[in-house]
């Protein structure tokens, strides 16, 4: 960057846990990105996926780190949590927000 980052009203720093340190299960967070606006199955490779125009937010529970961990097998290391809804939805990749 050019220059430093000016704070204002709308650009503030984001507060993040301490290394080793996870929300309690059931903690509700905030997921903000362009992700897919269309539902893709698990698994699943999409080509052609629409990608939203604007900033999309969705709050989601974080899940406890055994079941996560079950869930995904070899994927989520302990450097990792998930969150969502365990009977699916909104979650960090498609945000289903009309």
């Amino acid at each position: 960057m050019k220059s430093a980052w000016r704070f204002t009203e709308y650009v503030k720093p984001v507060c993040l846990p301490g290394m080793h340190l996870f929300p309690p299960p059931g903690t509700l967070c905030k997921v903000a990105g362009w992700g897919s606006v269309h539902p893709v199955a698990p698994g699943q490779f999409v080509w052609n996926i629409e990608m939203a125009r604007a900033l999309r937010v969705v709050h989601v529970p974080i899940i406890e780190q055994a079941q996560c961990a079950a869930k995904y097998k070899d994927q989520i290391s302990r450097r990792m949590f998930c969150a969502g809804y365990t009977e699916g939805g909104r979650d960090a990749c498609q945000v289903n927000i009309f």
